[in-house]
């Protein structure tokens, strides 16, 4: 049987923790219950001797109670049982796969769960291009488990999500930080970024050399493909390029004509790694 007493030992009986203010004793008698008693920071993680608080879910557990052995958080404090499954919920499967190449830049990111989780967005659900992080929105079909993030990827890159401890299951138990990463199809072309001179500057030194920057690495930049020109003669000089392939420079074998408009026309010979040609562009400076 089992009654409430004042605060004092109960004879005859087992006496358990003490519920909150009230200074009560929850009293049974034996068969000694596996678990079910509350423990949490109000009465100081307590539990009656030969008891241990699980704070997971803020509960005593006899000690000789069997390995795994989990009770109700939410059940009165002198009602042992069952609870819910406390074992935290996992990612089962992802969309794209680990280490996938290839990857259609706008198919979007799903992620499978073990079971429903929440707190899922941009804080807890990151898609990172090397340290940048990329924005989308976020969706849940309850469903399937599932999470998924829309939003278009660059091409050519290699992404990495991960998913944070932040992620809880409907019992407030974090998900193991989780991370997989893939690369997306390079179907972007490159583009010119910048140059210096700046399109339409005026009174540029004659001796300055010309320099141009691509948003990612390309080849063929050459005589050919960077025309630089004064009226109908075309300018001679040499080429070089920074390791990353990304930055070319233009220096001219002579100075440039004084008082002169200088054009500089980029063509389409210009191709980026996967064989993306670059949009023909021009740009333009002035001389003093």
């Amino acid at each position: 049987m089992r009654r409430i007493v004042g605060a004092m030992l109960c004879v005859g009986m087992l006496c358990l923790v003490a519920l909150g203010s009230a200074n009560l004793w929850s009293c049974y008698s034996p068969p000694t219950p596996l678990c079910g008693f509350q423990c949490n920071a109000s009465n100081g993680y307590a539990c009656p001797a030969d008891y241990t608080c699980a704070k997971v879910d803020q509960t005593c557990r006899l000690n000789a109670a069997p390995s795994g052995t989990s009770c109700q958080s939410d059940a009165r404090p002198d009602t042992p049982g069952l609870d819910a499954n406390l074992t935290p919920t996992i990612v089962t499967a992802t969309r794209p796969s680990n280490g996938a190449t290839e990857v259609d830049r706008a198919a979007g990111i799903t992620i499978t769960f073990s079971g429903r989780v929440s707190n899922v967005g941009m804080s807890s659900f990151l898609v990172m291009d090397g340290t940048s992080q990329l924005a989308g929105t976020y969706t849940e079909n309850a469903a399937t488990d599932q999470w998924s993030f829309a939003g278009t990827l660059p091409g050519g890159h290699l992404i990495t999500v991960t998913l944070t401890s932040a992620i809880k299951n409907d019992l407030g138990v974090p998900l193991g930080q989780y991370s997989f990463s893939f690369t997306t199809h390079d179907d972007e072309p490159p583009m010119l970024v910048s140059s210096n001179p700046l399109d339409q500057g005026m009174a540029t030194s004659v001796t300055q050399p010309i320099v141009v920057v691509f948003s990612e690495p390309v080849a063929a930049v050459d005589g050919t493909t960077m025309v630089v020109t004064s009226g109908a003669t075309q300018i001679a000089g040499t080429f070089t390029n920074s390791a990353d392939l990304t930055t070319w420079t233009f220096t001219e074998t002579a100075a440039l004509p004084a008082a002169s408009t200088i054009n500089v026309a980029l063509g389409t010979g210009i191709v980026d790694g996967a064989g993306n040609h670059l949009v023909a562009t021009a740009f333009s400076f002035t001389t003093p």
